[in-house]
């Protein structure tokens, strides 16, 4: 999706960004999406991560975000995979979703 508007804390220069939505795995069964976006300029790149949780029967819906910065140089090195796992294991877990 192209979303008009601006994530704040980002080095964001445009009226606009991109957001990336992934239904969750199976194993996250509490969530609904997960959504990315990118943010970068000539030196660094805001990652922006949010958790949408599915609304229950007596529940509704919420959203978990997570910002960090990642030089152009070293994003290469990261296992993002094994990352995006983590932090929606710790927050998910932490919150009783899964």
């Amino acid at each position: 999706d192209m979303e008009r508007g601006h994530i704040r804390g980002t080095r964001q220069r445009l009226p606009f960004y991109q957001e990336i939505e992934f239904f969750a795995p199976e194993q996250y069964r509490g969530l609904n999406q997960v959504e990315l976006s990118f943010v970068a300029d000539d030196r660094e790149m805001d990652v922006i991560l949010e958790m949408d949780k599915k609304p229950g029967l007596f529940t509704e819906g919420s959203d978990s975000f997570r910002a960090f910065q990642v030089g152009l140089d070293g994003f290469q090195g990261t296992d993002w995979s094994a990352y995006l796992n983590q932090w929606l294991s710790e927050v998910g877990g932490r919150r009783n979703w899964f």
